[in-house]
Protein backbone atom coordinates (compact mmCIF):
# COMPACT_ATOMS: atom_id res chain seq x y z
CA UNK A 1 0.00 0.00 0.00
CA UNK A 2 1.72 3.18 -1.19
CA UNK A 3 1.07 6.44 0.60
CA UNK A 4 -0.69 7.31 3.81
CA UNK A 5 -4.21 6.30 4.80
CA UNK A 6 -7.01 8.74 5.52
CA UNK A 7 -6.64 8.20 9.28
CA UNK A 8 -2.89 8.86 9.12
CA UNK A 9 -3.40 12.07 7.18
CA UNK A 10 -6.21 13.23 9.45
CA UNK A 11 -3.91 12.67 12.45
CA UNK A 12 -1.27 14.86 10.79
CA UNK A 13 -3.76 17.59 9.88
CA UNK A 14 -5.58 17.66 13.22
CA UNK A 15 -2.34 17.15 15.15
CA UNK A 16 -0.61 20.16 13.63
CA UNK A 17 -0.30 23.38 15.62
CA UNK A 18 -1.78 25.44 12.79
CA UNK A 19 -5.36 25.05 13.98
CA UNK A 20 -6.71 23.52 17.17
CA UNK A 21 -9.22 20.69 17.13
CA UNK A 22 -11.72 23.09 18.67
CA UNK A 23 -11.19 25.52 15.75
CA UNK A 24 -11.53 22.67 13.26
CA UNK A 25 -14.71 21.47 15.00
CA UNK A 26 -16.25 24.96 14.86
CA UNK A 27 -15.27 25.39 11.20
CA UNK A 28 -16.75 22.00 10.28
CA UNK A 29 -19.86 22.28 12.45
CA UNK A 30 -19.00 19.17 14.49
CA UNK A 31 -17.79 18.49 18.01
CA UNK A 32 -14.14 17.91 18.93
CA UNK A 33 -15.30 14.42 19.97
CA UNK A 34 -16.38 13.75 16.37
CA UNK A 35 -12.89 14.63 15.17
CA UNK A 36 -11.43 12.26 17.77
CA UNK A 37 -13.74 9.53 16.46
CA UNK A 38 -12.54 10.11 12.88
CA UNK A 39 -8.94 9.69 14.01
CA UNK A 40 -9.25 6.92 16.59
CA UNK A 41 -12.24 4.77 15.61
CA UNK A 42 -11.46 2.50 12.67
CA UNK A 43 -15.08 2.53 11.47
CA UNK A 44 -15.88 6.23 11.79
CA UNK A 45 -15.21 8.56 8.87
CA UNK A 46 -15.98 12.18 8.16
CA UNK A 47 -19.13 12.68 6.10
CA UNK A 48 -18.41 13.64 2.48
CA UNK A 49 -19.12 17.34 3.09
CA UNK A 50 -16.75 17.38 6.10
CA UNK A 51 -13.98 15.55 4.25
CA UNK A 52 -14.37 17.91 1.31
CA UNK A 53 -14.07 20.92 3.66
CA UNK A 54 -10.96 19.43 5.29
CA UNK A 55 -9.36 18.66 1.91
CA UNK A 56 -10.15 22.14 0.64
CA UNK A 57 -8.79 23.84 3.77
CA UNK A 58 -5.56 21.82 3.64
CA UNK A 59 -5.10 22.45 -0.10
CA UNK A 60 -5.61 26.21 0.24
CA UNK A 61 -3.60 26.83 3.40
CA UNK A 62 0.05 27.23 2.47
CA UNK A 63 1.02 27.00 6.14
CA UNK A 64 0.67 23.24 5.75
CA UNK A 65 3.80 21.68 4.28
CA UNK A 66 3.53 21.14 0.53
CA UNK A 67 4.32 17.45 1.03
CA UNK A 68 1.29 17.03 3.32
CA UNK A 69 -0.95 18.93 0.89
CA UNK A 70 0.26 16.76 -2.00
CA UNK A 71 -0.19 13.53 0.02
CA UNK A 72 -3.72 14.52 1.01
CA UNK A 73 -4.65 15.36 -2.57
CA UNK A 74 -3.11 12.14 -3.94
CA UNK A 75 -4.86 10.07 -1.27
CA UNK A 76 -8.24 11.26 -2.57
CA UNK A 77 -7.53 9.56 -5.92
CA UNK A 78 -6.34 6.21 -4.57
CA UNK A 79 -8.73 3.24 -4.31
CA UNK A 80 -10.89 3.48 -1.18
CA UNK A 81 -9.73 0.02 -0.05
CA UNK A 82 -6.15 1.37 0.15
CA UNK A 83 -6.93 4.44 2.23
CA UNK A 84 -9.85 3.40 4.46
CA UNK A 85 -9.68 0.47 6.87
CA UNK A 86 -13.31 -0.60 6.56
CA UNK A 87 -14.65 0.94 3.35
CA UNK A 88 -18.36 0.95 2.59
CA UNK A 89 -19.52 -0.03 -0.89
CA UNK A 90 -21.45 3.23 -1.12
CA UNK A 91 -18.22 5.24 -0.94
CA UNK A 92 -17.36 4.69 -4.60
CA UNK A 93 -14.02 3.79 -6.12
CA UNK A 94 -11.97 6.61 -4.57
CA UNK A 95 -12.46 9.17 -1.83
CA UNK A 96 -12.94 11.79 -4.55
CA UNK A 97 -16.00 9.75 -5.62
CA UNK A 98 -17.12 9.80 -1.99
CA UNK A 99 -16.82 13.61 -1.92
CA UNK A 100 -19.23 13.93 -4.84
CA UNK A 101 -22.04 12.27 -2.87
CA UNK A 102 -23.07 15.44 -1.04
CA UNK A 103 -23.36 17.39 -4.29
CA UNK A 104 -25.23 14.57 -6.00
CA UNK A 105 -27.68 14.31 -3.10
CA UNK A 106 -28.19 18.09 -3.10
CA UNK A 107 -28.81 18.07 -6.86
CA UNK A 108 -31.32 15.23 -6.50
CA UNK A 109 -33.14 17.13 -3.73
CA UNK A 110 -33.36 20.10 -6.06
CA UNK A 111 -34.68 17.94 -8.90
CA UNK A 112 -37.34 16.56 -6.56
CA UNK A 113 -38.76 20.07 -6.12
CA UNK A 114 -39.82 20.05 -9.77
CA UNK A 115 -43.13 18.66 -10.98
CA UNK A 116 -42.77 14.94 -11.85
CA UNK A 117 -42.75 15.46 -15.60
CA UNK A 118 -39.96 18.03 -15.36
CA UNK A 119 -38.02 15.69 -13.06
CA UNK A 120 -38.16 13.07 -15.80
CA UNK A 121 -37.01 15.57 -18.39
CA UNK A 122 -34.05 16.71 -16.27
CA UNK A 123 -33.05 13.12 -15.51
CA UNK A 124 -33.29 12.18 -19.20
CA UNK A 125 -31.07 15.16 -20.04
CA UNK A 126 -28.60 14.16 -17.35
CA UNK A 127 -28.51 10.59 -18.61
CA UNK A 128 -27.86 11.79 -22.14
CA UNK A 129 -25.01 14.05 -21.00
CA UNK A 130 -23.41 11.19 -19.07
CA UNK A 131 -23.71 8.87 -22.07
CA UNK A 132 -22.08 11.54 -24.25
CA UNK A 133 -19.19 11.87 -21.81
CA UNK A 134 -18.72 8.10 -21.67
CA UNK A 135 -18.66 7.82 -25.46
CA UNK A 136 -16.65 10.96 -26.23
CA UNK A 137 -15.15 12.35 -23.01
CA UNK A 138 -12.83 14.84 -24.74
CA UNK A 139 -15.47 16.09 -27.15
CA UNK A 140 -17.65 17.37 -24.32
CA UNK A 141 -15.31 20.08 -23.07
CA UNK A 142 -15.95 21.63 -19.67
CA UNK A 143 -19.25 20.98 -17.93
CA UNK A 144 -21.98 23.36 -19.05
CA UNK A 145 -25.52 23.97 -17.86
CA UNK A 146 -27.77 21.26 -19.26
CA UNK A 147 -29.11 22.33 -22.64
CA UNK A 148 -32.52 21.19 -23.78
CA UNK A 149 -31.91 17.97 -25.64
CA UNK A 150 -32.48 17.75 -29.33
CA UNK A 151 -34.24 14.64 -30.56
CA UNK A 152 -35.96 13.79 -27.30
CA UNK A 153 -39.37 12.30 -27.94
CA UNK A 154 -41.46 15.08 -26.39
CA UNK A 155 -44.67 13.15 -26.98
CA UNK A 156 -43.29 10.24 -24.96
CA UNK A 157 -42.20 12.62 -22.19
CA UNK A 158 -45.71 14.13 -22.14
CA UNK A 159 -47.16 10.63 -21.98
CA UNK A 160 -44.88 9.74 -19.04
CA UNK A 161 -45.82 12.99 -17.31
CA UNK A 162 -49.49 12.16 -17.68
CA UNK A 163 -48.95 8.62 -16.39
CA UNK A 164 -47.22 10.02 -13.31
CA UNK A 165 -50.04 12.51 -12.74
CA UNK A 166 -52.67 9.80 -13.24
CA UNK A 167 -50.93 7.41 -10.87
CA UNK A 168 -50.72 10.12 -8.18
CA UNK A 169 -54.44 10.85 -8.58
CA UNK A 170 -55.23 7.14 -8.33
CA UNK A 171 -53.17 6.91 -5.15
CA UNK A 172 -54.96 9.93 -3.67
CA UNK A 173 -58.40 8.48 -4.48
CA UNK A 174 -57.41 5.21 -2.83
CA UNK A 175 -56.48 6.92 0.46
Amino acid sequence: MAGLTLKQLLKKVFGSKLRSRKEWAEALGVTPAAISQWINNERTLPAPNHLEAIASAVAQDDRYPQKLRDEFDAMLDRPVAEVVEHPRVSMGQTLRHYLVQTRAEAALKLVRTLPPGEQIEVLVELGERVRQRLVQPDAMGPPLPFPRLQGVDRERLDQIKQEVIDSRQTLRMGE
